[in-house]
């Protein structure tokens, strides 16, 4: 889950309604993603949301993505996939930094 800009929201719903049977992903230009992530990030420092930072990009929206895909579930070579890494070696780098609240990594030799 989460938490959407009424604003967003609306242009997401209204991308949806056009996108070809119903499908629930639609390919976004890297500039274009580039250019919301910039534009949500100055309004949010505008409206007092985010403070200290001085950038923001649209690569951490992926590492997060992809973290929250593996907590869920989702196999790891689906994930690769889905981040079009030509190894699943890469994806790999994402296990090391999830929440282990158990300590099974400890346990690995």
């Amino acid at each position: 889950m989460v938490p959407l800009h009424p604003e967003l929201e609306a242009a997401l719903r209204l991308t949806l309604a056009y996108s070809p049977a119903g499908d629930r992903f639609f390919p976004v230009d890297p500039s274009t993603a580039w250019r919301w992530v910039q534009e949500a990030f100055h309004r949010s420092r505008e409206m007092g949301l985010i403070t200290g930072h001085d950038r923001v990009g649209t690569h951490p929206l992926r590492h997060a993505a992809a973290r929250h895909w593996l907590v869920s579930g989702v196999p790891i070579n689906v994930v690769s996939r889905w981040l079009g890494h030509a190894s699943i070696q890469t994806t790999l780098i994402y296990l090391a930094i999830l929440p282990d609240p158990l300590g099974h990594m400890d346990r690995v030799p």
